[in-house]
């Protein structure tokens, strides 16, 4: 896989009351991580977000934490594209997909040529991001960050 290259934004440190769960799905392509939030529904009534990508750790509890820091702030998520590519040097588009009884913001990350999984020419491991198995459990292999 290709490394995306995000910018990262230093951030003050934030009191964090959510964690990042990271679940290896090594029985789909490319040794895909399930990444997930985990606090955001109980302290801010707001869907858990989620992140399907072979990223590093730090790639993906960047993108988890940039976003629910937004979330604390008051914002409200929605469906379909964020353009931030301020935040991290890219346009992404959360989907709302239903997860272990329960619905999350999905993160949908393009390609290196901004091409989204939808797009034939999208390339692997991009183009997974949808499968509908990243919906159904998984069993959990214990790892939490916070940040």
């Amino acid at each position: 896989m290709q490394n995306k290259k995000f910018k990262y934004k230093e951030t003050a440190m934030r009191n964090v009351d959510w964690k990042v769960g990271r679940v290896c799905c090594n029985n789909g392509p490319h040794d895909m991580r399930d990444s997930v939030t985990i606090g955001l529904k109980t302290n801010y009534n707001h869907p858990e977000l989620q992140l399907v990508l072979p990223l590093s750790d730090r790639d993906c509890i960047y993108i988890l934490n940039t976003l629910a820091f937004r979330i604390q702030n008051g914002e409200r998520l929605k469906t379909g594209m964020v353009d931030r590519r301020d935040e991290f040097g890219c346009d992404f588009r959360l989907d709302y997909v239903y997860r272990q009884g329960d619905y999350v913001f999905r993160v949908i990350v393009p390609d290196p040529q901004m091409r989204f999984p939808e797009d034939p020419l999208c390339e692997e491991p991009y183009k997974y991001q949808t499968l509908i198995m990243f919906e159904a459990p998984c069993p959990h292999d214990g790892s939490l960050s916070s940040t």
